[in-house]
């Protein structure tokens, strides 16, 4: 509930909620609804606590028709981009980016990335080279080559001391899955017992002395003969 005017011992109070159109006991606090559209409301007095009940419209964002309408205006040359913007009620800077094609005409707000495509593609062309050669990052090493990207960009853009934050890193992955698979790691005496059998050391013995066998045979006898 939010203050409304110079509060008595009780104190004097409104919150929002809905009204009724016929009621003329608004009449009765002057001033306060010059400033508000109110459409329909109702008052009722408790013990020196006044409560208004009120039900406000809220302008709806603006529709895709709405936006063709003012991309038209603008390629039309009849309207600039902010006359168009005011005159259809849209974001200017929504259709500046729709007029430039920045982005698509259907595109939802969101906030703007903070990696480009470019170097989205870096990240994800440094993930596979690495998994390929069995050295996948952890996601520690990740997020700091991550940041390291941004750092290293020509782009300039402002980024907090703790970025990338666990849950950005997280969505980072969530949004290219196809290119991560979460795997546990092994101990390496874990690695080394399952190597270590008798078979496969009996394995690499006859490979060795298959090799040292060819090594030997192409080697000249020390007497020269």
């Amino acid at each position: 509930m939010g203050e409304i005017a110079e509060p008595t011992n009780c104190g004097l109070y409104f919150k929002v909620v809905k009204l009724a159109p016929s009621d003329r006991s608004l009449s009765a606090l002057p001033g306060l609804w010059d400033t508000q559209s109110w459409d329909t409301a109702t008052i009722h007095c408790n013990q020196a606590i006044l409560v208004i009940e009120r039900n406000i419209d809220v302008p709806s964002e603006p529709t895709l028709a709405q936006m063709e309408r003012a991309m038209a205006a603008v390629k039309r040359k009849e309207m600039s981009i902010r006359g168009a913007a005011k005159a259809f009620g849209v974001s200017r800077s929504s259709l500046h980016r729709r007029v430039t094609g920045q982005v698509p005409m259907n595109a939802k707000p969101r906030p703007e990335p903070i990696l480009t495509d470019g170097e989205v593609q870096r990240v994800l062309k440094a993930v596979d080279a690495r998994t390929k050669r069995g050295l996948c990052f952890t996601r520690s090493e990740l997020s700091m080559f991550i940041r390291q990207v941004v750092e290293e960009s020509p782009y300039t853009r402002e980024i907090s001391a703790t970025f990338p934050s666990v849950s950005w890193t997280n969505n980072f992955i969530q949004c290219n899955k196809s290119h991560f698979s979460r795997r546990q790691a092994q101990s390496l005496e874990v690695c080394r017992a399952k190597a270590s059998t008798v078979e496969n050391v009996d394995i690499h013995f006859n490979n060795l002395m298959r090799s040292l066998k060819a090594v030997r045979r192409s080697l000249p006898l020390e007497s020269g003969i």
